[in-house]
């Protein structure tokens, strides 16, 4: 048998086969099988009885919904802000879009225009919502702490970074030692990134249409932290979602 992808991996284990996307209230039915509750409950809408499962196609006279809290513990969604001392000084946290005179801190990237989040993880699953747009030059994605804040960088996992890039409509993964050119079935808004870091998987999804976009090989973080990772150019703008 051949050996699965590693998206095809992360998706059994973290999201749902009803809707493809991360588990949202997960919720067990009579075969064991988990789901989102509000996909299995408009999947079952109508039925009083014979409640079949999706997955696997096993019959219930009644219906079971078990709160599967641990599902709903190792899938976290990460509530990501960004690091100002970390952040190039020429880039523009604010919401409000306003400059202002960042302090200078060893650990702020000199050269490149890009911040880190200002939570990194070394164990365990985790995703954010990133909301994109056609304009300027972008890339999202993780990185590791130790990547060089005093030089110009090689952007791809060999360097520490794995991430997404976008510039004049044209998407690509910052792989190694090459970048892999994206045809997308149609433009994001809202990119999911989605950590696994025991496995180490970086994996992108269309958010809304629940498409993936594109999965990095596993990867070894060797207990190293792993943050968030944006950079902005001409006049790119990202925002992270709640």
């Amino acid at each position: 048998m051949a050996a699965r992808k590693p998206l095809e991996m992360l998706q059994d284990e973290s999201c749902c086969s009803i809707c493809l996307g991360i588990f949202q209230d997960p919720v067990s039915i009579h075969c064991g099988h988990s789901f989102c509750r509000s996909c299995i409950t408009e999947t079952w809408e109508g039925l009083t009885t014979n409640f079949s499962c999706p997955q696997c196609r096993k019959t219930k006279s009644r219906k079971i919904l078990r709160p599967n809290r641990e599902l709903a513990n190792v899938i976290k969604k990460s509530n990501v802000t960004l690091d100002p001392d970390m952040a190039n000084p020429h880039l523009v946290l604010s919401e409000e879009r306003r400059s202002r005179d960042l302090p200078s801190n060893p650990r702020r990237f000199k050269f490149e225009p890009c911040v880190l989040g200002s939570r990194g993880f070394t164990s365990g699953r985790h995703h954010w919502d990133v909301e994109v747009h056609r304009e300027g030059t972008w890339a999202i994605g993780v990185a590791k702490e130790s990547l060089p804040r005093d030089r110009g960088l090689s952007l791809n996992p060999v360097e520490g970074v794995w991430a997404l890039y976008h510039t004049h409509n044209v998407y690509k993964a910052l792989t190694s030692p090459d970048d892999t050119h994206l045809t997308l079935r149609s433009v994001p808004k809202r990119i999911r990134i989605c950590l696994d870091y025991e496995e180490g998987k970086v994996v992108f999804f269309d958010a809304e249409s629940k498409e993936q976009i594109f999965a990095f090989p596993p990867a070894s973080f060797q207990g190293e932290r792993v943050f968030p990772w944006f950079m902005v150019m001409f006049g790119a703008q990202l925002k992270l979602l709640p």
